[in-house]
């Protein structure tokens, strides 16, 4: 899990994670660790580094992101670009 403080939502509707590694799954996103999961991105790691968009829904308002992953191998997580 890796989490980051504080963002201002407003009209974000998308985000795109940049990773790497041998993996498959979702990286689940939400609010707080253990929160409502806003947004899923896809996950199918290969080596190199890639990109996966997906729509969130988030609260508006100040809030925090948790990034979760969900499957199998392992994940480096790069970054994230919030649309």
């Amino acid at each position: 899990m890796a989490g980051f403080k504080y963002f201002t939502f407003t009209d974000t509707r998308e985000i795109t994670v940049e990773f790497s590694g041998r993996a498959e799954g979702f990286l689940h996103i939400s609010h707080s660790p253990e929160g409502e999961i806003i947004g899923s991105a896809e996950i199918l790691a290969e080596g190199q580094h890639q990109t996966s968009r997906t729509a969130i829904r988030p609260r508006p308002g100040i809030q925090a992101l948790y990034f979760r992953f969900e499957g199998s191998g392992s994940l480096n997580f790069h970054s994230f670009t919030l649309e």
